[in-house]
């Protein structure tokens, strides 16, 4: 199916599901170049499977309506409901729910740290306080989400980074009545060399970092990059006023950077 309406635009498959989403003068000539690609394929559809019109619509496991996307209430439900891992084997089903709304959670990955520290060969199963906050404390953030807006390329773009001495993070924002509205949210736990790098490396790690992450939606249009880490302004001076100590990352990021 996805084959058959790849030349298709407006529209999203995943296996026999079909999301079509158009502005209003376009969306019925789509949905009858859809449904007419069907018929000369011999693909019937179930008149109680199809929506058509729609609000707001339940899609892989995310609401969507015209404001933006939200976490599936059932799906969530199911997560916020969820015991405490007990094994590994656990943790791993549990880490597997709560990363498919990473998009959803600020930071996700520093909160998720002593859990995944679990999950490391030499690590001995052990369910403590620390690790008891942090399941607690993802399971609030994902309660407490916000709602993601949709992406428009006509409006402005927000592009902001952080790290701390467990992870880097990065949000992508769109300034909407003066106020930034996340698009998504992205962010990963850093590996033991990452751990030893000096706050001005891992600030310029999580820079990078946010850029690649988010680079489909950057590349060719001007956004704005913000940091809390004011040495990093240097990286993209044109003198690149880097400390002669820093290390030949630092430098080999810059260049990356400033292309």
């Amino acid at each position: 199916m996805e084959k058959l309406l790849k030349n298709v635009p407006g529209t999203q498959v995943f296996l026999d599901d079909v999301l079509i989403a158009e502005d209003k003068n376009s969306y019925r000539k789509t949905v009858n170049k859809v449904l007419e690609i069907f018929r000369e394929n011999g693909i019937r559809l179930r008149k109680d499977k199809c929506v058509f019109e729609a609000q707001e619509v339940t899609y892989l496991g995310h609401k969507i309506d015209r404001h933006g996307l939200h976490p599936a209430e059932k799906k969530v439900d199911t997560i916020v409901r969820a015991p405490a891992p007990r094994n590994v084997q656990e943790l791993r089903s549990f880490l597997g729910l709560i990363t498919y709304y990473r998009s959803f959670l600020p930071n996700m990955s520093s909160i998720l740290a002593p859990l995944y520290r679990l999950l490391q060969k030499e690590s001995n199963w052990k369910w403590a306080s620390e690790e008891k906050r942090a399941f607690e404390a993802v399971k609030n953030s994902l309660i407490n989400s916000n709602m993601l807006v949709h992406f428009d390329p006509t409006k402005e773009l927000v592009l902001e980074c952080d790290a701390s001495p467990e992870g880097i993070g990065a949000v992508l924002s769109h300034v909407i009545d003066g106020i930034e509205r996340p698009i998504a949210f992205r962010s990963r736990t850093l590996t033991k060399t990452e751990k030893n790098y000096s706050q001005l490396e891992r600030e310029a790690l999580a820079l990078v970092f946010a850029v690649v992450k988010f680079l489909d939606y950057l590349l060719c249009r001007e956004f704005t990059l913000k940091t809390d880490h004011e040495p990093l302004v240097g990286l993209f001076k044109e003198n690149r006023s880097i400390p002669t100590t820093a290390a030949s990352r630092i430098q080999r990021w810059a260049i990356t950077l400033g292309a």
